[in-house]
């Protein structure tokens, strides 16, 4: 039984529940995805990190993509009616220019998210550990990943 159907089971009638999901890409001011093939070592190395992450998710048998399937796989069970799909776009770092409008809201969430992403880092590391990844490639985009959420090198 997977989680959706131990929700619906769990679940009152008329109760309300949220999942929230992240599609574990990076996106542009533009609100589209960055997304490369991870073996070439190059800038931008935060969305080429990530793409690495991706890849590992699946190696280990995760769902990567569930933040895309998500609506339908809940909207599509019997037990779940009043479905509602919302996507939030916010900042993964305090990058949003000032004359944006909710500037400095998006730049604080930013700094949060950047901040929860850095000390998870070390569980992340653990999980490209487990990857066909050469040792080399996954410390360099690690390090340079980090240092680019720092703001020490630009995208």
């Amino acid at each position: 039984m997977g989680l959706i159907d131990q929700a619906a089971q769990a679940l009152r009638p008329n109760g309300l529940v949220n999942f929230t999901e992240f599609d574990f890409c990076i996106y542009g001011g533009d609100k589209k995805p960055i997304v490369f093939d991870v073996p070439e070592f190059s800038p931008p190395y935060v969305p080429r990190w990530l793409s690495m992450v991706r890849v590992a998710v699946k190696q280990r048998g995760g769902e990567a993509d569930a933040a895309t399937h998500l609506y339908r796989w809940i909207s599509q069970h019997p037990l779940f009616t009043d479905v509602v799909y919302r996507s939030f776009w916010f900042p993964a770092s305090p990058w949003v220019p000032s004359h944006w409008p909710n500037a400095a809201k998006m730049n604080r969430t930013g700094t949060f998210m950047r901040d929860d992403i850095k000390v998870r880092s070390s569980l992340v590391e653990q999980l490209l550990y487990l990857t066909e990844f050469p040792i080399g490639i996954r410390a360099r985009y690690s390090a340079f990943a980090l240092e680019q959420w720092n703001g020490r090198i630009s995208l």
